[in-house]
């Protein structure tokens, strides 16, 4: 019985620390995502701001719909605040390893 016992609470281990690591490359897939993203996102910036001469908060409207954070920032340029006011209120939490510090919106 006592064997019985030990192989379960071995297998229990084994299944929690596999769940613990399918959820953790989840995790860590997403961040890679997003970060593609963001590089797709300061090319395009890069090369209109280059070409067209538009300002930082034009691009954020017409180019960040993909990224979280800079929807926050389109929004509260759209509100009337400049970009470098909008990524302080807006996008701060957004650059932590660990995602954004707030409550219920999940991970980065």
């Amino acid at each position: 019985m006592i064997c019985l016992l030990k192989v379960l609470g071995i297998l229990l281990l084994i299944a929690a620390g596999t769940i613990a690591g399918y959820v953790q490359s989840h995790r860590l897939s997403q961040r890679v995502q997003q970060l593609e993203e963001m590089l797709r996102f300061l090319n395009a910036a890069q090369t209109e701001i280059r070409y067209s001469a538009a300002s930082v908060a034009e691009i954020v409207q017409r180019h960040g719909r993909s990224l979280a954070f800079l929807q926050e920032c389109a929004a509260h340029c759209e509100e009337g605040g400049g970009f470098p006011h909008s990524l302080e209120e807006r996008g701060a939490g957004w650059f932590e390893r660990d995602g954004p510090h707030r409550s219920g919106t999940g991970s980065f």
